[in-house]
């Protein structure tokens, strides 16, 4: 509905976890099954969604199809995530459903390229269940976009097609996930498109997480849908039973009173200021990704510079390769110094790593900064 208000076109894609497409590894029951296997309420759900205008491109039968008529594999051996080849077919299927749903300008058409580059790695599955030492790395070719200059693909805002995705989308181009870069959804989507495209990607809580990166940015006056046409939704289909559906505005937000410490962008700025708050940290030995930042309220902020402000929104890193670093360990009331920058100066390299956001009084709304420790 907030989409449709604003006459952009929502097609949903959520991504099968590898046990609805080789459920006989599970149960003897679907030996030689070749039915994707879900939720009992799967198609009725879709149907639902259908009724009510909700486009859904459902990649189920696609991945099984090509499971059993290549025998080749759709997703990674010791990893949770889908094959390179399973993302450029569905890459590919994706494009042709996106020109059916709306007419895309021809302005904005450009020649990508294409190259072949092996990764080797061993997988998340592996490194979660601490087997990592016991299986030998799977080398995979990824298909590595490019722009025509040779420089590496990057998201374009301003473009008719946003990609809200997860780890899925993300797989083959963050770097710390170990598969590659410039080879994920968002990648082999606009060299199928031949087009550039925006993308909002955060590894962990798909159904919430870039939903909240977009309002985010729409909230403090950053218009991300400006000249959108389609917002491709990707996440995993498991969300759909375990995910976090609340709802989040997507009109900028009434001017706050200004009392939020942000540097001016390509700046930083030290100051000492008393933890109010502290987002919740996952268990290093279960969480599904390696990496978390943590977010916190620093109030009664004081500075050897002059502030606009009193208090801060920070993002820091708590874990990192699943063993928690400093910002883990700081509590309410903790007297802290750190060095600030703009968020917007470090989300290319960080934006996709989870964090944990603060929902009281609205602080998720707020502008954050990134905020590394300073000897006192």
């Amino acid at each position: 509905d907030q989409l449709a208000a604003r006459g952009v076109e929502l097609l949903l894609l959520p991504v099968p976890v590898k046990a609805s497409v080789y459920p006989e590894l599970l149960s003897r029951r679907y030996a030689g099954t070749d039915r994707t296997i879900h939720n009992p309420s799967h198609d009725d759900f879709v149907a639902r969604l259908e009724a009510e205008g909700v486009r859904v491109f459902d990649p189920s039968k696609l991945l099984m199809n090509a499971a059993v008529s290549t025998g080749e594999p759709q997703y990674l051996s010791t990893d949770t995530h889908w094959t390179p080849e399973a993302v450029d077919l569905v890459a590919r299927k994706l494009a042709n459903t996106v020109r059916k749903t709306v007419d895309l300008s021809k302005k904005n058409r450009i020649r990508l390229t294409s190259r072949e580059a092996p990764v080797s790695n061993v997988g998340d599955l592996a490194d979660m269940l601490e087997l990592s030492s016991h299986f030998p790395a799977q080398t995979v070719d990824t298909a590595v976009v490019e722009r025509p200059n040779g420089k590496p693909w990057r998201a374009d805002r301003s473009v008719e097609v946003l990609l809200l995705g997860d780890s899925f989308s993300n797989i083959y181009d963050e770097k710390q996930l170990g598969w590659g870069t410039s080879a994920g959804l968002a990648q082999r989507l606009g060299y199928h498109l031949r087009r550039p495209i925006d993308a909002l990607i955060r590894n962990d809580d798909g159904a919430f997480s870039t939903r909240l990166l977009l309002s985010q940015e729409i909230t403090q006056g950053i218009d991300r849908l400006a000249a959108t046409r389609v917002v491709i939704w990707e996440f995993t289909a498991r969300e759909l039973s375990v995910g976090d559906w609340q709802s989040v505005p997507m009109s900028k937000a009434d001017s706050g009173d200004g009392s939020f410490v942000v540097p001016a962008k390509g700046t930083a700025i030290v100051v000492e200021g008393t933890v109010a708050a502290i987002a919740d940290l996952p268990n290093p030995r279960t969480a599904a990704y390696a990496h978390f930042i943590v977010g916190i309220h620093l109030v009664d902020l004081t500075s050897d510079q002059v502030l606009d402000g009193d208090q801060a929104l920070v993002f820091t890193w708590a874990m990192r390769d699943r063993k928690f670093v400093t910002g883990a360990h700081y509590t309410v009331g903790q007297r802290l110094r750190l060095e600030l920058r703009p968020w917007a100066d470090v989300t290319t390299e960080l934006g996709s790593i989870p964090r944990g956001e603060l929902f009281e009084n609205n602080l998720f709304l707020e502008t954050p900064c990134w905020g590394e420790e300073v000897d006192q």
